[in-house]
Order: structure tokens, then C-alpha cells, then sequence
């Protein structure tokens, strides 16, 4: 057996509250999607507003203070990144000389270091000085 029941008095209720939510959520588009209490009369410190950046007297965020701090922040992210390709090259030379002197005091050859017949002829002295250094 099928009973059918008039649910049009849910919907409506329901209608009620979807419209409410409708209204919110449009009213928080509308305003920036900020993170602010629509219901508190005045602007209240967004959630995700450090301190040192929200303005109490004003009421709003110092956005010239969050971006001088952002320049900053990229300016030393960068600086890090340049002393760390730095490091690297470095490490990478200090690597390569031990492993040379490990070698060498293994009893491996030493590498001849590559002469051209134009070096012996432009400057025989420094061309003969830098292969028996080495």
C-alpha cells in the first residue's frame, strides 16, 4: 500500500532557510569573501590578519604594511636561494679537490693537465710552470 503525504509545508520551511543562506552567502561575496562577523555592527580583526597588521583605530588591515613585508619576505627568499647555489658550487669543488687528493694517495695517475701547442708558443715559462705545479 502507497500513501502519498503532502510535504509542501517542509519546502517551505526549507525555502525559508535557503533564502537566508542565499542572502549570507551573496552578502559575503559582495563585501570581499572577508572573514569579518556580518552581524557585529562594527569591522571586527579578519582570522587571518596577523596583529602586527590590523589597524584597531581604523578598523581595517594595513595592506601598505603586509605588502612592504611580502617584498621583503620574497627579497630575503631569494638572497637565500642565491647563497645556497652558492654554497653548492662551492661544495662541489671542495668534493672534487678531495676526491683528487684521495686518489693521488691511492696511487692513481695523475691527470696530465691539457697543454695546447699555441700555450707553448705564446708563453712557454707560464705554460711549463702551471703543468709541472700541478
Amino acid at each position: 500500500m502507497v500513501s502519498l503525504v503532502d510535504t509542501t509545508e517542509g519546502i517551505a520551511a526549507d525555502l525559508g532557510k535557503i533564502e537566508a543562506d542565499l542572502k549570507q552567502a551573496v552578502a559575503h561575496t559582495q563585501d570581499g569573501g572577508s572573514n569579518e562577523q556580518p552581524d557585529s555592527g562594527k569591522a571586527g580583526k579578519p582570522e587571518w590578519c596577523p596583529d602586527k597588521f590590523w589597524d584597531a583605530d581604523k578598523g581595517e588591515v594595513r595592506t601598505t604594511d603586509l605588502a612592504q613585508s611580502y617584498k621583503n619576505l620574497e627579497s630575503s627568499h631569494g638572497r637565500m636561494a642565491n647563497d645556497l647555489g652558492s654554497q653548492r658550487k662551492l661544495t662541489d669543488q671542495l668534493l672534487n679537490l678531495k676526491r683528487e687528493i684521495d686518489l693521488q694517495q691511492n696511487g692513481a695517475p695523475v691527470k696530465a693537465t691539457p697543454v695546447t701547442a699555441q700555450e707553448l708558443l705564446d708563453n712557454p715559462d707560464e705554460t711549463l710552470e702551471k703543468v709541472i705545479s700541478k
